[in-house]
Formats: C-alpha cells, structure tokens, sequence
C-alpha cells in the first residue's frame, strides 16, 4: 500500500464519520477498485457508529461504534506511520499511534461507562466489561515493540482482534442467556 492510499483512506474515512461520505467521495476517485472497495468497507463500519438521530441508539450500540470506529482510526494511524517511518525509525512510529491510542481511549470511555451502566444484570456487565478490556489489549497492541519484526506485529494485531471478536460473542450469549 502506498502513502497516498493510506491518507487517502484516511481522509474519506474521517469524513465519512462526520457524516460527509458522499459529498467528499469525488477527493477518493483517483484510488483503484480494491482500494476503493476498502474505504467502502470503512464507510460502512463509519456509518454503523454515525447512525441518524431519528434511531435511537442504545448506549452498548454506542459503546461499541465508539469502540470499532477508534480502533479503526488507530489501525490505520499505525499503518500509516509505519510506511511512512518504517519500522527502523521506531520513536517516531511510537509517537504517533501512542497519540492515536490515548485519544481513542479517553473518548471510549465515557462510552463504556454508560454503557455498562445502562445494563441491569450481572453477567452480561461483567461480558461487557470482557469486551472493554480486550478492546484496551486491542489497542495496546497497536503500539510497535522494540523487537517486533513486521509478522510479529502483524500477528500480534491479529490475536487482539480475535480475542475482541470473542468477546463480543460472549457479551452477546450472556445477554441473549439473562
């Protein structure tokens, strides 16, 4: 992936999560169809956490668009710092998906509070709550470790989002079981 995808796709995604996505589609024309297809995807992750205000949405539905939304901007906040810095210009990388990390774990939250708040039994809570850490993992793991080589790092991300995507299973088969 070049640098210009990966800005590119950064660019429309953040404006697609302002609610923008096709008035700013014409500054993404110039991508290919698979890279197209990729931003489309993020769209529709974007557009799952930025529903319309006419649905209400419940405050674990907020909780977790907030929490997909930001691992999907740290995801490629990492991306892009590592091609643009390489993975032998380590501090530099570090510096920039560390601001990106702390950021998403300071606006997710007051997401997860509420959320956790708003469920009355105990152990769907304590699933969610199973999720928000592994989602805390998650995002940790975004950060690059001295002695990672790339398929250290990549295998390393594909664990944590496994283990998130376990977690919300299990949120949802103590809620459906309570």
């Amino acid at each position: 992936m070049t640098r210009l995808f990966l800005l590119s796709a950064f660019l429309c995604i953040s404006v697609a999560a302002s609610g923008g996505a096709h008035a700013q589609k014409k500054d993404c024309s110039k991508l290919s169809p698979a890279e197209m297809r990729l931003i489309d995807d993020a769209e529709a992750v974007c557009q799952k956490a930025k529903r319309p205000k006419e649905k209400m949405q419940s405050p674990v539905e907020r909780f977790r668009g907030a929490s997909q939304f930001e691992s999907l901007k740290c995801d490629l906040q990492s991306k892009i710092s590592l091609q643009q810095f390489g993975f032998d210009n380590y501090p530099a990388v570090y510096r920039e998906v560390l601001q990106c990390v702390t950021d998403a774990k300071a606006a997710v939250k007051p997401v997860f509070a509420a959320a956790n708040a708003s469920i009355p039994k105990k152990d769907p809570r304590s699933a969610l709550k199973s999720y928000y850490v592994a989602w805390l993992s998650l995002m940790d793991s975004y950060l690059p470790r001295t002695d990672d080589s790339i398929s250290d790092y990549k295998n390393r991300m594909a664990g944590a989002s496994v283990k998130l995507s376990d977690e919300w299973n299990r949120y949802e088969a103590e809620n459906v079981a309570n």
